[in-house]
């Protein structure tokens, strides 16, 4: 049978136990921003929206938190590409899981399945002009499709093809 001093010393750590879990959950909470994904309106970053990521279909909500997180990092560079840019940006194509990418044609381990890739468009139409600020402007991957309206960005290795 246990002594009182040692239950005492148990449930110590315990609250410690606790304490510790209660703080990382909450200093978590203030780096990771609470995004309801299943609420096209909810914004991921200054000017981007679940809307865009998704394109309002429900099989195209990220559940993965990586994927999720993904996502939100995108965001963040493409916000600074759009405020370099000076004119709001498009989003033709931008999170798709594998059965709606295979859907669509896309490659088989596109970076558009981990939501780091997103087909975009300056809605000043504007597209050559753009294609040509994206390739100065973004480091990663950079896809030419101007002539069908789109440029494809992601957050990979710097390389630049066309479509």
């Amino acid at each position: 049978m246990k002594s009182v001093t040692e239950l005492l010393q148990q449930a110590n750590w315990l609250v410690v136990f606790l304490l510790v879990v209660f703080i990382a959950l909450a200093f978590a909470s203030m780096f990771s921003p609470s995004i309801d994904w299943t609420n096209p309106k909810t914004k991921i970053s200054k000017y981007f929206t679940v809307y865009e990521v998704t394109k309002g279909s429900s099989e195209r909500i990220p559940t993965d938190p990586s994927i999720q997180q993904n996502i939100i990092d995108l965001a963040q560079k493409l916000d600074q590409l759009r405020e370099a840019w000076g004119s709001p940006i498009g989003i033709r194509s931008w999170y798709r899981p594998p059965t709606i990418n295979a859907a669509v044609g896309g490659h088989p381990n596109s970076r558009h399945i981990y939501g780091k890739a997103a087909d975009i468009y300056p809605t000043n139409r504007k597209i050559y002009q753009f294609q040509k600020f994206v390739q100065e402007n973004w480091i990663g991957g950079i896809g030419k499709g101007a002539r069908r309206g789109f440029v494809h960005v992601d957050t990979g290795r710097v390389r630049t093809w066309n479509y």
